[in-house]
């Protein structure tokens, strides 16, 4: 299941009025979004408290349809949106004067489409139409590109007033007879990068969908409005301040939120309905302890478990195909089996190749978990939780909120067990569920649980999302100003996540893969073809991924230190990190950085605090912060510098690269000293807990400031 987000500075509007009949093209879009009388749109006043903002939204709307074909199998999903905006200043024209999108347009002999309008009004009231037609086609990497549109002549004071339509169409059909569909659940947050002057949010849902919706953090409740014979569900909003900062922030847990998903399901039966579903037509806002309940033993149930054909083959994987049969080993055995299945191995559909990823869902996973473990008369514990970014469990009302896992006790100590993504390691703590309330079912040997038990998933410390970074510099003789630079970096928890979604390649995770899981499953021989023929497929594309992660590893040397033209000379994985008795992920990188030493007569002056990176640089304004402090989890780097003197060269003036700072919320503390013809700075930062509240700010910026500054410090070495 997946969730989609809505940012609204891009969307907008609750226009109820439908374009001609026949095929909807990009006239009959303009003719919808721009020829409707809603008088909110003529807004053009700027109130006098917003004067001095780069930019106010004047008015901004969201709707969507959600509605069946007649006599079809198949659904609409169709989304309209509007801004309008006045921009005041010269960063908010820079902003606007070139955009970037989709390609618009429509599919041939289909209902689907996507399309684009933009229109500049000028302070006299005179309007230009943007032409489409002069956007430039753009590459992105290895997709397929988007288009690039300049818009001339903005200035100050302009309103841009466009809008977006996306027509939408899918097969509605299940094996279980009857129309059903999940519409992807929104995430919608109100308040935006500028003021908003007036917003409108609505949806219009097909006759007997079921709606779940809540509006948390302060948004105004959702009303139902009747409109001929179709009901609508619109919330009306305003006078919303910007979103202060953008660091360390989860908007959808502190700035006025909508969360709702409509669902269209015929023949229903709630004994195994996992969504929380109320009656049809009727918004549904909260979610029941019996509901919850319900889920459990949804997850729990045979019948239901029968049908899950990844819990059937995980059965026939711990009874005939298992390599080991070491009960120490279990745990992992069915941890591994589950990411190979999910991220290696792939079902064909008219001759095209999907991961299993992608027909599997967290709850399929842990059903399958429960399944094996139950039959093996193993207790174990199921939980639900919903990860901080997302919200709270008392705010729960969409079922992709919640995360579920398995907790079973193993050798004292508890294993955790929850849909594994293809880089992560059995045995890691779920880093993204750090300290976050949970509801829990304790499961017996016999496969039943009595009642629900509340608490929460325990804290991680510093050392679960750990970086250790060696650094070994050379001045280039040739090149006074530039430095030699080996850097070798080891990553866990977190921040190998961060690392290994875009450096390890999918060919290179293929072959790491392929060669440890030969030990965990007897494959046969047809399952081993496909693996290698798979392989070879990846390899074949190999060289394209390498060069554009070269390019991506240029661009963060580039932006770690603070410079243009990084120049990677030899980069290699030397571990993976996706096994448990290897959890860290290392790599190894050569390059050049430029500016970095500077001569000043018998004096050279070495960016020496620059060389772990940079680190965090605050405006004032996001020093004078006004909400709480959200960040990934606690997590701890350390560098060690190692500088090699060049010839006829001493320290002059060192102690300046020497800081301690810490307190309850983390810390900064770097040395230095000399070794031979070497200078070793040793320096690490921490931070102890993944939430801060407000009042702890001024302490966090304590260690925050000291880092900043230590990056700014030189090493003086002067000429003997």
């Amino acid at each position: 299941m997946k969730y989609t987000t809505i940012l609204l500075t891009l969307l907008l509007p609750l226009l109820l009025t439908h374009g001609a009949s026949g095929q909807f093209d990009a006239a009959a879009a303009r003719a919808r979004m721009w020829g409707s009388n809603d008088p909110d749109f003529d807004i053009t006043t700027v109130p006098e408290k917003w004067k001095n903002e780069s930019a106010v939204i004047l008015c901004q709307s969201v709707h969507s349809e959600y509605k069946k074909q007649a006599l079809a199998a198949r659904v609409n999903y169709d989304y309209y949106s509007r801004v309008r905006i006045r921009l005041l200043d010269k960063s908010a024209v820079d902003a606007y004067t070139t955009l970037s999108f989709d390609p618009p347009g429509s599919k041939a002999f289909t209902r689907e489409g996507f399309f684009l309008g933009i229109k500049v009004i000028k302070p006299d009231g005179t309007e230009r139409e943007i032409d489409m037609n002069e956007a430039v086609r753009m590459q992105q990497g290895t997709g397929s590109g988007y288009q690039k549109l300049a818009i001339p002549d903005l200035e100050a004071g302009d309103i841009i007033d466009y809008f977006m339509v996306s027509r939408q169409t899918a097969f509605c059909g299940n094996s279980f007879g009857g129309a059903r569909y999940e519409f992807d659940p929104a995430f919608v947050v109100l308040s935006q990068e500028y003021p908003v002057v007036k917003g409108k949010l609505s949806f219009l849902p097909e006759r007997r969908c079921y709606i779940n919706i809540r509006a948390v953090n302060g948004a105004p409740q959702p009303v139902e409005r009747t409109i001929g014979k179709e009901i609508i569900y619109e919330i009306v909003y305003g006078d919303l301040e910007r979103i202060k900062t953008e660091l360390w922030t989860y908007p959808y847990r502190q700035e006025p939120t909508v969360k709702y998903q409509v669902v269209m399901a015929a023949n229903l039966s709630l004994a195994y309905e996992q969504y929380f579903l109320g009656e049809p037509e009727k918004m549904k806002t909260t979610v029941s302890e019996q509901e919850i309940k319900r889920l459990f033993n949804i997850i729990i149930s045979k019948e239901m478990s029968r049908k899950n054909l990844l819990a059937d083959n995980l059965k026939k994987f711990v009874k005939r195909r298992r390599v080991s049969n070491s009960d120490d080993q279990l745990f992992a055995d069915i941890y591994y089996f589950m990411r190979h299945n999910l991220h290696f191995r792939s079902q064909y559909f008219y001759g095209m190749s999907y991961k299993n990823s992608n027909f599997y869902d967290q709850f399929d996973v842990i059903q399958a978990y429960s399944a094996i473990l139950r039959d093996q008369k193993i207790e174990h514990t199921i939980f639900l939780s919903v990860p901080a970014p997302l919200g709270t469990l008392e705010e729960l009302i969409l079922l992709d909120e919640l995360v579920p896992g398995i907790v079973v006790e193993h050798e004292g100590r508890n294993i955790f067990l929850l849909r594994p993504d293809a880089h992560e390691a059995f045995g890691e703590v779920p880093y993204h569920l750090d300290n976050t309330p949970y509801v829990s079912a304790h499961i017996s040997a016999a496969g039943t649980f009595k009642g629900l038990t509340y608490g929460l998933l325990p804290p991680l410390t510093p050392p679960d999302n750990f970086e250790s970074d060696s650094i070994y510099v050379k001045i280039d003789a040739a090149q006074m100003d530039t430095v030699s630079v080996h850097i070798n970096i080891g990553a866990e928890g977190i921040i190998k996540n961060m690392f290994g979604k875009w450096m390890l390649l999918p060919a290179e995770a293929s072959r790491d893969e392929f060669s440890f899981y030969k030990n965990i499953e007897n494959i046969n021989n047809t399952e081993l073809s496909q693996n290698m023929k798979e392989l070879r497929l990846l390899e074949e594309k190999e060289q394209k991924y390498i060069d554009h992660r070269k390019k991506n590893l240029e661009a963060w040397l580039d932006d770690r230190y603070e410079l243009k033209g990084s120049i990677l000379q030899n980069f290699a994985i030397a571990q993976t990190g996706r096994f448990d008795d290897e959890k860290m992920m290392i790599f190894d990188l050569k390059t050049k950085l430029p500016g970095m030493v500077s001569t000043t007569g018998n004096y050279l002056l070495i960016d020496a605090g620059r060389l772990i990176g940079a680190n965090i640089d605050l405006t004032p304004d996001e020093k004078n912060r006004q909400q709480d402090i959200y960040m990934p989890g606690p997590r701890y780097v350390k560098w060690k510098v190692v500088i090699d003197l060049p010839d006829g060269y001493r320290i002059k003036k060192a102690d300046n690269l020497e800081y301690d700072v810490f307190n309850q919320t983390g810390g900064f503390r770097s040395t230095v000293m000399q070794a031979g013809s070497r200078i070793i700075i040793d320096a690490s930062k921490w931070y102890n807990h993944g939430y801060e509240p407000l009042e702890n700010w001024p302490e966090m910026l304590q260690f925050l400031e000291a880092a900043n500054d230590f990056v700014q410090q030189k090493l003086v070495l002067e000429k003997e």
